[in-house]
C-alpha cells in the first residue's frame, strides 16, 4: 500500500502469445544433459494486490479468457441510438432536436470514431455544413469512383466491426484537409506508417534536405557497450547510405508543424497525450490513410520517408542508447513490416533493422533480433551481393544472435564465413577480421570446445599485440579471454 492504489492497462490485447508465451535465454551443450533456461511471460511481470487492478481490453473472446477469469470479463457492446445521439450531441454542443441526427447516426453505424470525426467536421466548418449537407457529402463519398472503400476490400477482414462508416467520415475530413492544409494532410501520410502509439514528434520534422552521407561500403565497425568484456564485436549499421537524398518536403518551421498537428487533432485524426511531445493514432485512422495512399500510388513514397526519418535516429544499440532504443523499438518494427521497392531505401531499411535488431538481442528479445537482423542480411544479400563488407556486417550480428540462442552450428556456419572473407577482403591483420575470429573463439568456448577457442584466441591475441600494441583495451580483452578458457 506504501506505493498508493495503481491501475494497469493492456489495450488490444489481440494475441495471447505475447503475455503468455516463454522465450528461450540460453541452452548448454557439451556436458551429459541439454539444460534449457527460459524467460518468464510477460503476463507473470504483472504484479497481483489488493491496492492494484490491470484492465485488459482485446476483440477477441477467446483470447480474454486466457489472459482473465472468465467471470471477469465484461462484454462492451455497440452503442445504441441514443447513447450514440447523445455523443453526437455532446461533441457538436447542441442541445436541441435536429432532425436529421438520428438519420446520420445510423448511416455510420453508431460507431463512436466516425461520430466524433463527423462531429469535428461540421464544428471545423464553422455553420458551413449541416448535418443534413454532411449527410450528402456521405452519399457522394459513397458513390464515387474514387472512394476509398472500393479498393483491396480484403484488407478490411480484420476491421469488419467497423463497418464502412470511419472510412466515409476519414475520407470527407481528409479530403477537406488536402484542399485547405495540405502539409497537414502529408504529416497524416508519414504517421500512418509508425506505431499508432507514442509517435514522437521528434521524428516528424523534415530530413535529408542537407546532409551529407558516406558512400556505401566502408564497412565501419562498432561495439556495444554490453558486449566489450567478452569482446564481441557489432557492427552498427551506419554505413551504406547512398549520398544522393531526395527526401519528401515536410512543413520545415516548428510553427509550421504545430498547425498541422493542431489540424489533424481537430479532426480526430491524432491525439496529444497531455504533457509530452508524442502522439496516438487510432489503428482504423491509419488503416484508412494507407488504403488511400496505396490508392493514389503514394505507399512508397511516404514508406520510404517514415524508414528514412527513423533510419536517421536510432542508435547503435550499445548500452548507453537503450532508453531511446526503447521507446523507438515499437515504430523499428512497424518498420519491419513495411515494404520499399527502391533500392536506397531498402539498404535504409536494412541498417535500421540490424542496429534495432542489435538492441533487441542484447536485451534478449532474440526472436526480434534474429527476425530483424535475418531481413537486414537478406536485403543487404540482393542489393550488394554477397561478399560485400555491409552484408558481412549483416551476417556476423546474425551470428551472434544464434549464438546467443544455442543455435550453435547456424552461428559457427555464419561466424566462419564472416571469418574467411574477411581474411580475403580485409587482411588477417584488420581488426574487424580480427573480431571475427574472436566471436568463433567465444562461440567453442561456451560450448566446451577449448582446444578449438584457445588456438583461435592466440592468434587474436599475438595479431592484436602486434596492430593495436600491448596495452590497448582490444588486447587486453583478447588475453582476458585467452586466460578465461586456460581456467576453464
Amino acid at each position: 500500500m506504501s506505493n498508493g492504489l495503481w491501475l494497469i492497462v493492456l489495450d488490444n490485447a489481440d494475441d495471447a502469445r505475447v503475455l503468455l508465451e516463454r522465450s528461450k535465454i540460453g541452452e548448454q551443450a557439451g556436458v551429459a544433459t541439454t539444460s534449457i533456461q527460459y524467460t518468464k511471460a510477460r503476463l507473470e511481470y504483472l504484479p497481483q494486490c489488493d491496492h492494484g487492478v490491470v484492465l485488459v481490453t482485446s476483440r477477441t473472446k477467446e483470447v480474454a479468457k486466457e489472459l482473465v477469469y472468465w467471470k471477469d470479463i465484461v462484454a462492451v457492446k455497440p452503442m445504441n441510438k441514443e447513447q450514440a445521439l447523445a455523443l453526437l450531441r455532446k461533441k457538436l454542443d447542441i442541445w436541441y432536436t435536429d432532425q436529421h441526427a438520428p438519420r446520420l447516426v445510423r448511416e455510420l453505424d453508431f460507431m463512436p470514431l466516425a461520430l466524433v470525426q463527423a462531429a469535428a467536421h461540421i464544428c471545423q466548418s464553422d455553420g458551413r455544413c449541416s448535418i443534413q449537407q454532411y449527410l450528402y457529402k456521405l452519399e457522394q463519398c459513397d458513390k464515387s469512383d474514387a472512394s476509398v472503400l472500393d479498393l483491396d476490400e480484403r484488407d478490411l477482414q480484420r476491421d469488419l466491426e467497423a463497418s464502412n462508416s470511419i472510412m466515409l467520415t476519414w475520407q470527407i475530413s481528409f479530403n477537406h484537409i488536402r484542399q485547405v492544409r495540405p502539409s497537414a494532410a502529408d504529416l497524416l501520410s508519414l504517421m500512418s506508417f509508425f506505431d499508432r502509439q507514442a509517435i514522437p514528434e521528434a521524428l516528424l520534422h523534415e530530413r535529408g534536405s542537407n546532409q551529407t552521407k558516406s558512400e556505401i561500403g566502408r564497412g565501419e565497425v562498432a561495439r556495444t557497450g554490453g558486449n566489450m568484456a567478452a569482446g564481441q564485436g557489432h557492427e552498427d549499421g551506419r554505413s551504406d547510405v547512398s549520398s544522393d537524398i531526395d527526401e519528401v518536403p515536410l512543413a520545415g518551421n516548428a510553427e509550421a508543424l504545430e498547425m498541422d498537428i493542431r489540424t489533424l487533432s481537430s479532426y480526430y485524426f491524432i491525439s496529444v497525450i497531455p504533457n509530452t511531445t508524442v502522439f496516438d493514432m487510432h489503428r482504423l485512422v491509419q488503416h484508412a490513410t494507407k488504403k488511400w495512399l496505396k490508392a493514389n500510388r503514394q505507399l512508397e513514397r511516404w514508406g520510404s520517408q517514415f524508414i528514412y526519418n527513423l533510419y536517421e535516429v536510432f542508435p547503435t544499440g550499445s548500452f548507453d542508447t537503450w532508453e531511446l532504443c526503447r521507446s523507438l523499438f515499437p515504430h523499428a518494427i512497424a518498420a519491419f513490416h513495411t515494404e520499399v521497392a527502391s533500392q536506397k531505401t531498402i539498404l535504409r531499411q536494412a541498417s535500421l533493422l540490424l542496429r534495432s535488431g542489435n538492441y533487441a538481442s542484447a536485451t534478449g528479445a532474440y526472436a526480434d533480433a534474429e527476425r530483424m537482423q535475418r531481413r537486414s542480411l537478406d536485403s543487404r544479400k540482393q542489393v550488394l551481393g554477397k561478399g560485400h563488407l555491409d552484408t558481412l556486417g549483416s551476417m556476423n550480428n546474425l551470428a551472434l544472435t544464434y549464438s546467443r540462442r544455442g543455435k550453435w552450428d547456424k552461428a559457427e556456419k555464419l561466424q566462419v564465413e564472416v571469418m574467411a572473407k574477411r581474411k580475403v577482403v580485409l587482411g588477417e591483420g584488420h581488426p574487424s577480421t580480427l573480431t571475427s575470429i574472436n566471436n568463433l573463439a567465444l562461440m567453442h568456448s561456451r560450448r566446451g570446445q577449448w582446444d578449438k577457442a584457445e588456438k583461435l584466441q592466440e592468434e587474436v591475441m599475438e595479431k592484436r599485440k602486434m596492430v593495436l600494441r600491448e596495452g590497448h583495451p582490444d588486447t587486453l580483452t583478447s588475453i582476458s579471454n585467452l586466460a578465461a578458457t586456460y581456467s576453464q
